[in-house]
């Protein structure tokens, strides 16, 4: 049994499908996806039924799901979402049956935000789309969702870029807890004119951003990276790509 993070797939359901090939992912292991597998690419809605049906596939709730859920739920609030790239993602979504669209967003709304005590071995890893919870957790809860937070609260945890983390600022630090995030581009974080392939990024031991970029693999903006999906396994720390 093993345990994977990934993150910010946006539509590349051809690549996951292919990575988890390469890492041998079975029904014993466990994949947490933290946010953001909507929009920007060309396959969302596979990605989503995926992430539904497979019971050891935790997805968490990125900017990209937030923003879907607010223009369902909210008036005036599409433009935001189409604005990042959500057209795409809508106009397959309402191809759906209702019964199909229903579900799905059912399961968007229910997305957890944030995952504390994942614990692999002596580490324990605290998950997150964007960044981290300055306020107090209940200790017994270790799943949040949107009914745990104020609207406010979820913006700040799923679009704040809050960049670098000092240990002095994370909350979780004193516990040896890593938070593991993705929402930016982590190759970006060492050098935002970095040239080569993405990469997991790593920083101070406590944090981890497994953000490999596939946001721009359809875009029409040249960039100085190359994206690619990057998967890391958390009982060994092995990282695994697959190039876009």
């Amino acid at each position: 049994m093993a345990t994977y993070v990934c993150s910010d797939l946006h539509g590349s359901f051809d690549l996951l499908m292919c990575i988890l090939k390469k890492v041998n992912f079975t029904k014993f292991d466990t994949l947490y996806i933290i946010g953001d597998i909507i929009d920007k690419g060309l396959y969302p809605i596979e990605l989503l039924k995926f992430c539904y049906e497979k019971p050891n596939v935790i997805l968490l709730m990125g900017n990209h799901e937030l923003m879907m859920y607010r223009a369902y739920t909210i008036p005036g609030e599409s433009d935001l979402w189409f604005y990042n790239g959500g057209l795409y993602t809508c106009k397959q979504y309402e191809r759906l049956p209702m019964s199909e669209q229903n579900m799905l967003f059912d399961y968007i709304s229910g997305l957890p935000i944030i995952v504390k005590d994942v614990k692999i071995h002596d580490k324990i890893y605290y998950l997150s789309h964007a960044t981290f919870y300055n306020g107090n957790l209940l200790n017994e809860k270790t799943v949040f969702t949107l009914s745990d937070f104020s609207m406010d609260e979820v913006r700040d945890l799923l679009w704040k870029r809050m960049y670098p983390f000092p240990k002095s600022n994370f909350p979780a630090a004193d516990k040896n807890e890593t938070l593991i995030a993705g929402h930016t581009i982590g190759c970006k974080l060492q050098d935002n004119n970095y040239n080569g392939k993405a990469f997991i990024y790593k920083k101070n031991g406590h944090y981890i951003n497994v953000d490999c970029g596939l946001a721009c693999r359809h875009s029409l903006h040249k960039t100085r990276f190359k994206p690619r999906i990057g998967m890391l396994r958390l009982e060994d720390m092995k990282e695994f790509y697959i190039e876009a």
